[in-house]
């Protein structure tokens, strides 16, 4: 595989019961707020599959890097992908840190995602796929501010003093991108999911949809039975 295909890198964390995912815990409770974490990212991991370039995994802490190991050798069984842990410091620091990573390895196009977005489409992916040369940085843009994807040909800017987490997220990067004299495109990139009202809204979007995750998701979503809930 070559590096200088377009390189999709997945930023996650180890699915632990009472840790992450807290708005929804506090609607569905904590186990079964784990849950739907775990096969939030199993949505993730599939994206990764089916990406035609180059696969990066960077797990949050050195210390699940076995189990992020034996979770990857299951799900992307017969795919070639690259593991790392992420470094220390607020998100934007590591960010940077993989982008300067993996850029070392050779890669030109790197391309970041979470496991919070399941909504996002084989035909978004494709779509961010052919336009890797049309802009230095291409952004997908959520409907709470922040964004679904980030990447582009360049290395991105230092970025530790962005606002993570918040509202104005997306709109500070861009700036700070165009600042810097980047050129910048930005995408519908939907919703990710924080509450209740967003998984709800996942599951009624994802209905029908014959990936095998996201019918697996919609299945304990019913299972748990939290239609009811909020």
């Amino acid at each position: 595989m070559s590096h200088h295909e377009p390189t999709l890198v997945l930023f996650f964390k180890r699915p632990k019961l009472g840790f992450g995912k807290q708005r929804l815990a506090a609607s569905i409770g904590p186990e079964k707020a784990y849950q739907i974490a775990e096969c939030l990212l199993l949505c993730a991991t599939e994206d990764m599959k089916t990406w035609e370039g180059r696969c990066v995994f960077a797990v949050e802490a050195r210390d699940d890097l076995d189990w992020a190991s034996a979770l990857l050798r299951r799900e992307m069984a017969g795919s070639q992908f690259d593991l790392i842990a992420q470094s220390e410091g607020n998100l934007g620091e590591r960010l940077n840190h993989v982008d300067h990573y993996v850029r070392d390895k050779g890669a030109k196009h790197v391309y970041f995602i979470g496991s919070d977005a399941p909504i996002l489409s084989p035909k978004f992916y494709q779509f961010i796929f052919s336009q890797v040369s049309d802009y230095d940085i291409t952004l997908a843009s959520s409907d709470d501010g922040g964004v679904t994807l980030m990447g582009g040909r360049k290395p991105w800017p230092d970025m530790i003093g962005l606002p993570w987490s918040t509202d104005s997220l997306g709109d500070e990067l861009r700036s700070l991108c165009e600042e810097k004299h980047l050129s910048v495109k930005v995408l519908d990139g939907h919703y990710d999911i924080d509450t209740l009202t967003d998984l709800k809204r996942c599951i009624d979007d994802l209905r029908g949809d014959n990936r095998p995750q996201r019918k697996r998701l919609c299945k304990v979503f019913d299972e748990l039975n939290l239609v009811g809930h909020g």
